[in-house]
């Protein structure tokens, strides 16, 4: 799969995604669609480019409202992470609590 470079092909990605193919069409869709490239880009980039396709796309979101849907996806990206090297390093969530009291 392409690594998506541009927001054309951020949206086109996001369209694909999650919205099988179609235009967003309302407040709901443009979530998703936020929602998507948060996850898709590095974090670092995640606030900066949704507020570029904000800009680019006329995303009826409010600033608030995509900053919250950043941090929360990358929130999960962390949780995912963290997980990831919880199995890796053989601790169960419940070791690992007991060994940080």
């Amino acid at each position: 799969m392409a690594v998506p470079r541009s927001p054309a092909d951020l949206m086109a990605s996001a369209r694909n995604g999650v919205l099988a193919g179609r235009e967003p069409r309302d407040t709901f869709d443009w979530a998703l669609v936020i929602n998507h490239v948060a996850y898709s880009v590095t974090p670092e980039a995640a606030l900066a480019t949704c507020q570029l396709l904000k800009a680019l796309y006329d995303v009826p979101l409010r600033d608030n409202t995509i900053k919250t849907l950043v941090e929360a996806q990358l929130n999960e990206r962390r949780r995912e992470r963290r997980h990831v090297r919880m199995r890796a390093g053989g601790m169960s969530s419940g070791s690992r609590s007991r060994a940080t009291r």
